[in-house]
């Protein structure tokens, strides 16, 4: 494959305790290389998982930010995993997936399984490397809405849910959940949707964000206009 690569080093299983072993520090760095399909655009869900033959399920990651430059369209990955109490062993392996805010597939940007490594006691700082790319038909239309003006006024809503309609038609280009929380997280912005039109001259669409509360009411819209093109990221303020 031809690459345009962008080599970074995500800081992953750091400071790691080798529960069967007493402590003992083991470091893993991810290195990730992008190729030109830029598979982190939109991505604003990072879900990582440790697994190898003994773990069932392996634990879990998951962080919430935006991962990507809004001006090279690459992917931004900074900070670090702590998983401890892992036991030494082989096989391990790290799956990464990049998703928008959305809870829908189609908001499933990228995803990749790492080559195995192993772990154990007084191991040196070890170096996987991961190749990304985007899933192939997901369209690199993307916007940031950020928090409303009004968003701690508004009490009791525990379900979020958009559309993004093109100017003069009916039907949404997408609709379905954002990925909402209330109360391990209560601030859901920025949220970042994707896979929507990329086209080449500049159109215009429509966005609405509906708050309702737990019984499926209504209880507030935010709504603004969304200017798409493609090689560009439009930021939103509702």
């Amino acid at each position: 494959m031809n690459r345009a690569t962008r080599a970074m080093l995500f800081f992953l299983l750091a400071g790691m305790l080798l529960a069967a072993c007493g402590p003992a520090d083991t470091e893993v760095w991810l290195r990730i290389e992008e190729d030109a399909s830029h598979p982190c655009l939109g991505a604003g869900h990072l879900r990582v998982r440790v697994q190898n033959n003994d773990l069932q399920p392996g634990p879990v990651f998951d962080e919430f930010a935006v991962f990507f430059d809004k001006e090279t369209l690459q992917c931004r990955i900074g900070g670090e995993c702590r998983y401890p109490g892992l036991p030494p062993g082989s096989g391990y392996t790290v799956e990464m997936s990049f998703s928008d805010s959305s809870t829908e597939d189609r908001g499933l940007l990228s995803e990749v399984v790492s080559n195995e490594f192993s772990v154990s006691a007084g191991a040196p700082i070890q170096e996987v490397t991961i190749s990304l790319y985007r899933r192939p038909g997901v369209s690199q239309g993307t916007l940031i809405a950020y928090q409303p003006g009004d968003w701690g006024v508004v009490g009791g809503i525990s379900i979020l849910q958009f559309r993004v309609i093109k100017d003069g038609e009916a039907t949404p280009v997408r609709a379905y959940y954002v990925a909402y929380d209330p109360q391990l997280r209560p601030d859901p912005f920025p949220l970042v949707i994707s896979n929507l039109p990329a086209p080449v001259d500049l159109e215009l669409y429509h966005f609405y964000l509906e708050g309702l509360d737990d019984q499926q009411r209504l209880l507030r819209t935010w709504n603004a206009p969304v200017y798409l093109q493609q090689g560009s990221v439009f930021d939103l303020q509702l």
